[in-house]
């Protein structure tokens, strides 16, 4: 592509985001022989406004839909939509055996110095921690390595 297509292209392809560009030029079918090595503007023009309304299209029935439902839940006298799906969700969850995710206290107390007393960083004032701690301290370690073995795992 020599500078002058490059610059016909971009003032074109300008008022559109990169994103759409790259579906758009994705979604072109594949170059037949005798067919020139990237198609015209108006080609990739049209490909790009194809992906933007197919997105547009796709919102605008998730929005339909959402309205719809609202409607429904105010003529069965529901007043809040969005608490009704929680309580739904709820349900599914007992339903099925799920609970909600515990919440794990990943603070420590400050110890503070037994002859000065002032405020100690967890590697100093972990002498003086009991055993209690020290457990609590443990199990949360373990209990953020266990999450991080999952998000690792699902991000796999």
């Amino acid at each position: 592509m020599d500078k002058e297509d490059y610059l016909v292209f971009a003032s074109d392809l300008e008022k559109y985001e990169l994103a759409d560009i790259e579906a758009g030029i994705a979604a072109l079918p594949p170059k037949r022989d005798g067919q020139t090595a990237f198609p015209d503007v108006d080609t990739i023009l049209e490909a790009v406004r194809g992906v933007i309304r197919s997105r547009k299209s796709v919102k605008d029935s998730a929005a339909a839909k959402w309205s719809a439902y609202v409607e429904r839940c105010k003529d069965e006298g529901t007043i809040d939509p969005d608490q009704d799906i929680l309580e739904r969700i709820s349900a599914i969850n007992e339903k099925f055996g799920l609970q909600k995710r515990k919440v794990i206290d990943t603070t420590y107390v400050q110890m503070k110095c037994p002859h000065c007393d002032t405020e100690l960083a967890v590697a100093q004032n972990i002498r003086f921690w009991t055993s209690d701690d020290l457990r609590k301290y443990a199990d949360t370690l373990d209990n953020l390595h266990g999450i991080a073995m999952k998000n690792a795992e699902v991000s796999a």
